[in-house]
């Protein structure tokens, strides 16, 4: 037991960064710690998205946290939008999108041969 990992759950998604979310869910409670600008990000970020749990999916991403879902890694950028540098907003409908299969190609017409 003692060489067991701390894992934060959250729904599906495991988190395997103890620290991080444990500095995340600190500032979602208490604000940033005194004058530090990325703690005062953190929290302008998770009041904007308004629910603790996406909040702290998207600022774990954000971190660089690995994150798991059933059993396999979830690629980095899932829950946060490093081009734009905010969290994604309808992050439900982006894993949908990319949970679906792309549709097939189209066969188009075969090229006549010149005579």
């Amino acid at each position: 037991m003692a060489n067991e990992k701390k894992v934060e759950v959250i729904g599906d998604y495991k988190l395997s960064s103890w620290n991080k979310v444990f500095r995340i869910k600190r500032v979602l409670k208490f604000g940033p710690n005194g004058s530090n600008q990325e703690e005062a990000k953190m929290k302008q970020v998770a009041d904007a998205i308004g629910d603790d749990d996406k909040a702290l999916l998207a600022l774990y991403d954000r971190a660089g946290g690995a994150i798991w879902k059933n059993g396999e890694k979830v690629e980095r950028g899932m829950f946060w939008d490093y081009k734009n540098n905010k969290p994604f907003e309808g992050k439900a409908s982006k894993e949908k999108e990319d949970d679906e299969e792309a549709p097939e190609k189209k066969q188009g017409r075969p090229k006549k041969k010149s005579a």
